[in-house]
C-alpha cells in the first residue's frame, strides 16, 4: 500500500489540499506540519513500512522543506519516498535547487486544485492504488 504525506505549517493549506486528496482517494493521508514532524515520521515503524508520496512545502518554521530533504538524504531514508514541492514560492532559485535532489519529482505552485492533480501522473498513480 502507498501513503500520502503533506507537509504543510498553514492549517487553511492542509484543509484545501485534503479536500482535493479525498475527492480522488478515501485514503487516509498523514499531515504533518514542519520537517522535523516528518523526519520523525520517516525514521520510525510507520514510515519505513510502505512507499510514500510526499507533497512538501518549502517555507515552515522549526524545520523548512530543504532542511528536511538534506535530512533525509543524510540518513538514507530517500528511497523510501518520491517528492512533490508544493509550495508559494515563486523564486527560480528554489525551482533550481529541487533539481539537486533526486527523488524530487514535480515542482508545483500552491494551492493544490483538481487541475493540478491531474496533470502530475505519479500523484494520481499514487491515488489510484489506494
Amino acid at each position: 500500500m502507498n501513503k500520502i504525506v503533506l507537509v504543510d505549517d498553514d492549517p487553511i493549506i492542509q484543509f484545501v489540499n485534503l479536500r482535493i486528496l479525498r475527492k480522488y482517494t478515501s485514503q487516509g493521508v498523514v499531515q504533518l506540519e514542519n520537517g522535523a514532524e516528518a523526519l520523525a515520521y520517516f525514521q520510525g515503524a510507520e514510515g519505513a513500512a510502505v512507499s510514500h508520496l510526499v507533497l512538501l512545502d518549502i517555507n515552515m518554521p522549526v524545520m523548512d522543506g530543504w532542511e528536511f530533504l538534506d535530512a533525509v538524504y543524510q540518513h538514507g531514508l530517500e528511497g523510501r519516498m518520491s517528492v512533490i514541492v508544493l509550495t508559494s514560492s515563486v523564486d527560480i532559485l528554489d525551482m533550481e535547487k529541487s533539481k539537486n535532489y533526486g527523488n524530487i519529482i514535480h515542482f508545483v505552485q500552491k494551492p493544490l486544485t483538481a487541475d493540478k492533480v491531474d496533470k502530475i501522473p505519479m500523484l494520481m498513480e499514487y491515488l489510484e492504488q489506494a
